[in-house]
């Protein structure tokens, strides 16, 4: 099979989705594709879900013509609705290639929806393209909202994993960044620490690290740096595109709109896309040390912080982060979870901690119902959250004052363990 291009349209391998998932026959499914296939061992690609369900047109649902797509029934283009999946799940190409203006229109529409853009196509450009845009005045909302979800499930089907039992053939999306942060991990800590999985302890009291000490180089050995972070699995449409704009633009555009912006969701947004396009350029890099520097929001915060993790690393202003290898025994087969605590500091001696456990080894996802427990001093859980199927980590994020305790619990089944801690 070649390898597939944007604006192209693909039928899907119907033997990758579940029959469980359809009314009896399964319907065809068709996505437009949005980017080129990333190198991986599995490649993964990310696409448009279309649709044949041409009744549900309206603001973000918009209607491909046969006369366009080359096929012989109109589409509806689910604009809201991009995600990853295996180019192995692609059966063939099918249609005529969209050109780059439709291409273009299409995700524009998407992203104003996600509010990456304030001002989406008009009808009069949809009308000069033939496409055609609907009313959500002329379709009841909950109809609407129960087409979407349909629409989300199918999505979720593509890009969950399915473990293969019964001889049925099902798809096991093995997020290759995930895989290689894995190896890079387990590398980097076996390597510099070769001792230092600890033993498996109930409530054992131990001296609490102090964590501001790590802005100053004072480490334990067991708290390594390492070079790799965990990758979401889960997807998001802030995705590269090769049949777009080139990068430089793109970028000067979202640090113009970020300088304007003051809805926190939307900043983080361009904070996150900043990070996935903005390697080794500099205007990017200091567009989110400045908005770290200068956000009172702490989920701004960490997105923006996140994103200069993985387009300058070694930048003063993302603060500190390391990382220790913990065992939880047979609970993983031998296999461990790597526990990262981050430190940034914030005004009037505040600081920002972000806590984040993750697999390590040949392990891809965290075994579903492990938890991450943050404690007070007296062991009383302020905030817990547990893994579910195909979670590749699990976080945390507060503020707290300088030297103010807290501890870690992190729970499998009967074992857990406790990390304690003063900022």
């Amino acid at each position: 099979m070649r390898q597939p291009l944007p604006g192209e349209i693909w039928e899907l391998n119907q033997l990758s989705i579940p029959i469980s998932c359809h009314q009896a026959p399964p319907e065809r499914l068709r996505v437009m594709i949005i980017t080129e296939p990333e190198e991986a061992v599995l490649p993964i690609v990310s696409v448009m879900l279309l649709s044949e369900e041409t009744n549900f047109l309206s603001e973000i649902d918009i209607l491909i013509p046969s006369s366009i797509s080359g096929l012989k029934k109109d589409l509806l283009a689910e604009t809201w609705l991009v995600f990853p999946m295996f180019v192995c799940d692609l059966r063939n190409p099918t249609g005529a290639r969209l050109s780059y203006q439709i291409y273009e229109t299409l995700l524009d529409i998407g992203d104003c929806f996600h509010g990456l853009l304030e001002k989406s196509p008009t009808n009069l450009l949809l009308q000069s393209l033939g496409l055609k845009r609907g009313s959500q005045t002329l379709l009841n909302n909950d109809i609407l909202k129960g087409f979407h979800s349909s629409e989300q499930n199918k999505s979720n089907i593509l890009k969950a994993p399915i473990a293969k039992s019964n001889n049925q053939y099902s798809i096991i999306p093995m997020a290759e960044q995930a895989l290689n942060q894995a190896v890079q991990t387990e590398q980097d800590l076996t390597n510099t620490t070769p001792n230092n999985i600890i033993e498996l302890t109930q409530n054992t009291l131990k001296t609490p690290i102090t964590i501001t000490q790590w802005l100053k180089s004072i480490h334990q050995p067991e708290w390594q740096i390492t070079s790799s972070l965990p990758k979401s699995a889960v997807a998001t449409r802030s995705i590269k595109r090769e049949y777009t704009i080139s990068t430089l633009d793109e970028v000067s555009t979202l640090i113009k709109q970020l300088s304007l912006l003051r809805d926190e969701s939307q900043k983080q947004s361009i904070a996150k896309r900043l990070g996935e396009i903005g390697k080794n350029n500099q205007s990017a890099i200091q567009a989110l040390s400045d908005l770290i520097q200068t956000t009172q929001d702490d989920e701004t915060l960490w997105t923006a912080v996140e994103s200069l993790w993985q387009i300058d690393p070694g930048n003063a202003a993302v603060g500190v982060r390391r990382v220790k290898l913990i065992d939880l025994g047979i609970q993983l087969a031998g296999e461990g979870v790597a526990l990262a605590v981050a430190l940034i500091p914030k005004i009037n001696n505040r600081f920002g901690v972000l806590l984040q456990v993750y697999p390590t080894g040949r392990e891809i996802y965290l075994p579903p119902q492990l938890k991450l427990a943050l404690l007070d001093t007296t062991g009383k859980v302020l905030r817990k959250v547990t893994a579910q199927l195909a979670d590749v980590f699990i976080q945390l994020k507060f503020s707290g004052e300088l030297g103010e305790p807290f501890s870690v619990k992190i729970i499998l089944g009967e074992a857990e363990i406790i990390e304690h801690f003063v900022i």
